[in-house]
């Protein structure tokens, strides 16, 4: 879902604040047409009260921590608001920033006038420094994603900044990867967790995927996911004696339990509880009205686990345990 203009934004802020905001929203903070106004010196000023504004108020929303995943905040920067970011990248370091958080600045610097240069200038001197320290200070979230996008591309100017955003994304990727190693291999010694149950093979190849993607052939990492599936789908049937169950999740149940327990290679045995995991998510949420929602037990279990992909449901705001098939998925 797309929300557009400052007004717009402002009943998003509220949303969130209420925990009733989406997955995956896009707010889109452009300019006032200029028609709205008789006199430029108003349009300008108007923008500006907007954009100085919202850069507080979106920093308040990441800080505070019920941003929902996957939220795009699209920002259009103009010749005169290039200030009072800095309330935006510290509250990128703040540890409530949500996964998988993008945020794409468009700005135009395309004027001649000596004071749209100074703005220029000024971008590179406090903007990009201040998005590049987010990135590099080990304490964003994975998944977040920093984009620029303006008219001038070949502007040796332009060039620089994209030179030390794509270095700090490079450093962010890096130490991202060893704090999930880390977090891996203690949960892997701790002898009562999920995590401990994984073979030392499996901890070892998903340490070297995550420190070194790009070496790792692709036939390995997908001979680890289908390892990882059946051992998800073991620790889904440990786990499932914890709530009462209906005759379709037992049904669901003793299926995995006969693909376990089949003389099947970890690729046949995956693909099986793959396909059994979709067709029991799919029974289970068929036919429920618009914005109507289903308590389960078997599917929020299914999706801790991840037997299928999580963007195939949504999960009720207001009451933790009801989901919904995501009409959007399969659609993008």
């Amino acid at each position: 879902m797309i929300v557009r203009g400052y007004q717009a934004f402002l009943e998003f802020e509220q949303a969130v604040y209420d925990g009733a905001a989406q997955e995956g929203m896009v707010i889109e903070l452009f300019p006032s047409d200029r028609e709205e106004f008789d006199h430029e010196n108003d349009w300008v000023d108007n923008n500006l009260k907007i954009y100085y504004s919202a850069m507080r108020q979106i920093a308040k929303l990441i800080e505070c921590g019920r941003l929902p995943d996957r939220t795009t905040i699209k920002l259009y920067i103009s010749n005169y608001a290039n200030q009072d970011f800095k309330y935006i990248a510290d509250a990128l370091k703040s540890g409530k920033c949500p996964a998988d958080f993008k945020l794409i600045i468009y700005f135009d610097f395309s004027s001649r006038k000596a004071r749209d240069r100074y703005a220029k200038e000024a971008f590179l001197k406090y903007w990009i420094p201040q998005l590049a320290d987010a990135l590099e200070s080990g304490q964003c979230p994975a998944g977040l994603d920093i984009e620029l996008r303006h008219p001038e591309l070949s502007h040796p100017m332009n060039n620089k900044m994209h030179a030390r955003l794509n270095q700090a994304k490079a450093v962010y990727h890096q130490l991202l990867a060893q704090q999930q190693t880390v977090a891996l291999v203690q949960g892997a010694n701790q002898p009562d967790s999920d995590l401990g149950r994984l073979p030392k093979e499996v901890i070892s190849l998903i340490c070297c995927f995550l420190i070194r993607p790009a070496s790792m052939p692709l036939n390995v990492v997908a001979q680890y996911q289908d390892k990882l599936m059946e051992i998800s789908a073991s620790c889904f049937l440990d786990h499932y004696w914890s709530f009462y169950s209906s005759s379709l999740s037992q049904l669901f149940k003793t299926a995995l339990q006969q693909i376990l327990g089949a003389d099947l290679s970890v690729r046949q045995k995956a693909e099986k509880i793959r396909r059994s995991a979709g067709l029991f998510l799919d029974s289970s949420l068929s036919g429920l009205e618009n914005a109507e929602y289903k308590k389960t037990e078997a599917v929020k279990l299914a999706c801790k686990y991840r037997l299928f992909e999580p963007q195939r449901v949504q999960e009720n705001p207001e009451s933790s345990g009801e989901f919904r098939l995501n009409p959007e998925f399969g659609r993008r």
